[in-house]
């Protein structure tokens, strides 16, 4: 009588491991899964006029005021830079993003115009990061996220002479 009591107990036991076992499992993948999904966002640009009242305004801009592309990025020496990279996937473990600027050289190396942490604000759906530039010079110019130490997104804009405003 006691033989079939351990059995039936020895048989209740790996069926029961094996269902924590199956649930830690699908867990694991599923939390591990969301943090492995690289973080991907988009950039948005913005142009304002340097003068003091547009100075004011650009300090109460929303993200409603980008434009989102990539493609052909063009901006007049004369214009402040608004941009903004908003989230769209991926997770990230700390709010804090690396940009640095680069202006392309002729040389096979950039120079680094700029460095600075940003930090993610939430507005509605979206995480995003918001900076400006004042003042470039003529040039292509080429800013590169990182988080982490890691690479996260980079893109490629000219500042045009004012002239060549006019001649277009």
């Amino acid at each position: 009588m006691e033989a079939s009591r351990s059995i039936s107990y020895s048989v209740k036991t790996p069926r029961y491991v094996l269902q924590i076992l199956l649930w830690t499992v699908t867990i694991s993948a599923f939390l591990l899964h969301g943090c492995s999904i690289r973080p991907k966002g988009e950039f948005g640009w913005s142009r304002i006029k340097r003068e003091e009242r547009a100075l004011d305004r650009s300090l109460k801009m929303v993200e409603t005021d980008f434009r989102i592309y990539r493609d052909h990025v063009q901006f007049l020496e004369s214009e402040s830079i608004w941009w903004i990279y908003q989230m769209k996937r991926g997770f990230l473990f700390s709010n804090r993003i690396q940009s640095v600027l680069y202006r392309k050289n002729y040389s096979f190396q950039d120079i680094a115009e700029e460095r600075r942490i940003l930090s993610l604000q939430k507005s509605g759906c979206c995480k995003y990061i918001r900076h400006y530039y004042h003042s470039l010079s003529p040039g292509r110019y080429s800013i590169h996220l990182s988080h982490d130490f890691k690479p996260l997104d980079h893109i490629l804009f000219s500042v045009l002479p004012n002239e060549s405003a006019n001649s277009q």
